[in-house]
């Protein structure tokens, strides 16, 4: 949660939060014995589409993206009501 609040209210670059996302992606894979290529799934509200990491670097490195401002929303939803599920 504290990435997503960094990303949003304290100048954190998207790169920067990208970045951090795909470490903890790749510790849980780790700690699913070895496992590559399963991914880490974001949902950002209670009925909200599950988001991957690679799905959210997409959006946020093009502003011009179409669900650009429907993510940057579901991000401050998430943060500031405590719905992040992973």
């Amino acid at each position: 949660m504290e990435l997503f609040y960094n990303y949003l209210y304290e100048d954190t670059d998207a790169g920067t939060l990208v970045s951090e996302l795909k470490k903890i992606e790749a510790l849980a894979q780790q700690s699913l014995r070895g496992s590559t290529g399963e991914c880490v799934l974001f949902r950002f509200f209670e009925g909200g589409k599950l988001t991957t990491v690679g799905d959210m670097e997409k959006v946020l490195a093009a502003p011009c993206h179409p669900n650009y401002a429907q993510l940057q929303e579901a991000l401050k939803r998430a943060v500031l009501r405590n719905e992040l599920q992973v």
